[in-house]
This record gives C-alpha cells, sequence and structure tokens, in this order.
C-alpha cells in the first residue's frame, strides 16, 4: 500500500508540474519558463519620491530594455511620484554608471570585469553585484547559457568542474590534483592517450571569459592558452566568436573550447560534453529545462549593480526597485522575455545582500 501510495504521489506531482510548465506563456525562443512558487509576491514600501536613474543594458540584440521597462512598469504602479529615467544600452555603461553616481542601479548582462572593480579601488564606496535573472538559452549576444565542446572523433563524453578547472585555468582554484595537459588524463585511452589537449577560447577582456571564469574555474586565472577574439566577417554579418571557435575545434581533432549556446547549431563537426559537479554526478546537458533548473553549471545570470558604503544602506529607490525584479510579479515578467527566472532559493539569497 504504502508503495502504491508513493507511485500515485510520484505520478502527481509530475501531472501537476507538468500542467505548471504548460500555462507559463510561450516565450520568442519557443519555450515555456514557469516561475517559481515558493518565490514571495511584491510587497510594496510606503509610498516613496524622487529620482531613479538605471543605466546600463546587455550586449545586442538582447532584450534588457524590455525586461527593465517591465519592472519599472510595477514599480511605477506602486510608486507613482517617482521619477524614473532609463538608458538601457550596454553592460559597459552599468560599471562607470554607478561610479559615477549617475545612476543608482545598473543592470548588467553579465559579471563586472576586473577593470570595472578596479574603477572602485580608491573610492570609499564599492559595488555590489545583485542577481536577478539568468542569462538566455541561446540567443547570440544576450547573455546566453555557455558549452564546451571538442572534436566529433573525441570520443570524451562528459567532464567534472573541476577537470575543466585543472584544462582551462592554472589556477585550479577547485582543487584538481594536477594540471590536465593530456586526453589520457581524462580516462581515454589507446591512440588518445598521450595526445595533448589544445585549449581554445576567448581574448580578454570578454565577458564569455569572465563568465566561464566565474561558473567553471571559481573565478580563477585562465592558462597562456591559444585564444580566438571574437572577430565579425564585417557589417551586419552574424558570425560571432562563439561560431569561430566551433569552426577551429572542428578542424582540430585535439581541440576544446567553451562558446555561448547560441553557437550549437553549427556545432555539427564538434560534439557537446555534458557537466557535473564532480566524479560522482550527476551530469547535464545544456537542455532548456537543465539550464532554467540551474542543474546544468554553465547556465549565466543576469544583474542590478548597485553601490553601498560602508556602514550605510544601498539607495532606497534602487533597493525597491531590485526588491521589484526579485519578487514573484517581477520574474514573471522575466519569463515572458528571453531572460530565464531564478529558483526560489538563489532570490531569497540575492534579498539577503540587500540588508
Amino acid at each position: 500500500m504504502l508503495l502504491l501510495f508513493g507511485v500515485l504521489m510520484c505520478m502527481t506531482l509530475t501531472a501537476q508540474n507538468e500542467k505548471k510548465a504548460n500555462s507559463a506563456p510561450l516565450r520568442l525562443d519557443g519555450h515555456r519558463a514557469p516561475v517559481d512558487s515558493e518565490i514571495p509576491s511584491y510587497e510594496p514600501a510606503p509610498p516613496m519620491t524622487g529620482d531613479l536613474h538605471i543605466v546600463g543594458g546587455a550586449g545586442p540584440p538582447g532584450n534588457m530594455p524590455q525586461l527593465i521597462d517591465l519592472w519599472v512598469d510595477i514599480f511605477k504602479r506602486a510608486h507613482p511620484s517617482v521619477r524614473v529615467y532609463t538608458a538601457v544600452y550596454s553592460a559597459a555603461m552599468a560599471a562607470s554608471a554607478i561610479h559615477d553616481e549617475t545612476a543608482e542601479v545598473g543592470p548588467s548582462g553579465r559579471e563586472l570585469m576586473p577593470y570595472e572593480i578596479g574603477l572602485f579601488r580608491n573610492q570609499d564606496y564599492k559595488p555590489v553585484e545583485i542577481l536577478v535573472g539568468g542569462g538566455t538559452y541561446a540567443t547570440d549576444g544576450a547573455t546566453c547559457a555557455q558549452l564546451v565542446f571538442v572534436n566529433k572523433t573525441n570520443p570524451l563524453q562528459k567532464l567534472t568542474l573541476p577537470q575543466l578547472d585543472a584544462i582551462f585555468s592554472k589556477s585550479r582554484k577547485r582543487g584538481y590534483k594536477e594540471d590536465i595537459t593530456r586526453w589520457g588524463q581524462l580516462g581515454l585511452t589507446g591512440e588518445w592517450a598521450d595526445k595533448p589537449i589544445h585549449v581554445y577560447g576567448y581574448g580578454q577582456p570578454n565577458g564569455m571569459a569572465v563568465a566561464f571564469s566565474f561558473t567553471a574555474l571559481k573565478g580563477g586565472d585562465f592558462k597562456d592558452i591559444t585564444i580566438r577574439h571574437r572577430t565579425f566577417s564585417g557589417a551586419g554579418s552574424t558570425t560571432s566568436g562563439s561560431v569561430n571557435l566551433v569552426d577551429t575545434v572542428a578542424e582540430d581533432p585535439y581541440g576544446i573550447a567553451y562558446a555561448g549556446l547560441d553557437s550549437a547549431q553549427a556545432a555539427t563537426a564538434t560534439k557537446i560534453i555534458s557537466i557535473g559537479e564532480n566524479d560522482s554526478g550527476p551530469f547535464f546537458d545544456p537542455s532548456f529545462e537543465n539550464v532554467l533548473s540551474r542543474k546544468y553549471p554553465l547556465g549565466r545570470l543576469i544583474y542590478l549593480d548597485v553601490i553601498r558604503y560602508p556602514g550605510k544602506p544601498i539607495n532606497p529607490l534602487a533597493k525597491e526597485f531590485i526588491r521589484v525584479a526579485l519578487s514573484r510579479e517581477g520574474q514573471e515578467a522575466q519569463a515572458r522575455t528571453l531572460y530565464m527566472p531564478l529558483p526560489a532559493a538563489m532570490v531569497i539569497e540575492s534579498l539577503r545582500k540587500l540588508e
């Protein structure tokens, strides 16, 4: 009886999850992104006044301006007397705008780069990155998830994050026992055992490189490796650095690279590698569901950057706007765009950073 009850409960929960997923709006990328029901609804602070400047963005052709407008609409309904000014064009604008205090909030489709953090070196105030959402799934130039791939002739199927770290980074912050330079160190045998690993990546500074360092290398430094800079073949070209990396590894049997998931359709001559946290797994491929749930570890993130003075609270208007973004209504708005809503646990952690 207990076994039967357990089976029935499992079937009921599965049906409920499928119904929830199907009720989410269909996005422009053809997917549905249901919002975690554990995320609290927005409870506005008492009506506020003043000016709120929001400056930043994400690389083209992302739809961050649309997302910011949706959040502003929720904010304005609760605080109609606040004048909100937005300039959402580029992630590069966010750090400089909050540094110069010409903006209270800096939306960014990537982590702050080292040189941007350096802007605050001699300031009393410091930047605070508040995680507010997942990146896109596979939209070119719009904080898409990343993948790791090898030549299609390579028998490798999966890698752990510590192994990735030991392949790409000289810091090895994930604690792998040795530097990985040959395919045999990853369990390949026969003719592959002593073959060198040719590592490819992005030239820096580059948001893709910073994101990969953040997720896979725990912020570690890249090896002095062969790199392929993000290049374009001309005005209006759709050939991205990700596609260039795919072409490179397709021609190199011993190559391995990371790139944006926007390049997956071009990866016919390469093989996408499943990624796990450790040797015991589980290992995940970059499906939409795995990226949405954060099970796949190379999904990307978007932020609202603010400044904080020592011993002082974050600007109240900035804090209230971020509370909108992290509310259920804010995450539901995000789910209608190409960006991903967050699991409730990540929302709660971001809310803690506001205090």
